[in-house]
């Protein structure tokens, strides 16, 4: 950075569904993860490895990975680990869910990319999404 001013080198957007605003998301400079509602959603299958690209059938790499995700503290309602690195999320944090537990639809395009994904995220409540 120059003159004190920093350079977002890796972000992430998320589009209202009639795409007329952006609110910025974090990643925290890691395509393989998205914070969405101050929790952490991995863009990578666990087995794939740290970093590495997704699993596809007969070994061979998918280009697209699908996956929900519920975060632990919405499955318990209860402050607890994600794994991480040991952040810490708790239930209606952010998200205001009212009690209900909240799904994440994550589909993420170009597993072959560790430095960009695009995709779409659709939450989800109880009856609602």
């Amino acid at each position: 950075s120059e003159n004190g001013k920093l350079t977002t080198v890796l972000d992430a957007v998320e589009l209202t569904p009639d795409g007329k605003e952006i609110k910025n998301l974090d990643n925290f400079s890691n395509a393989t993860r998205l914070v969405v509602d101050g929790i952490m959603i991995p863009l990578l299958p666990t087995e794939s490895g740290d970093g590495q690209a997704d699993k596809g059938e007969n070994g061979k790499t998918a280009f697209i990975y699908e996956t929900t995700y519920t975060p632990e503290s919405d499955e318990k309602n209860t402050q607890a680990q994600t794994g991480a690195g040991g952040m810490q999320t708790v239930s209606n944090a952010a998200g205001g869910t009212s009690g209900e537990t909240k799904t994440y639809k994550v589909q993420a395009c170009c597993s072959n990319l560790n430095y960009l994904k695009y995709g779409l995220l659709t939450r989800k409540t109880a009856g609602n999404t």
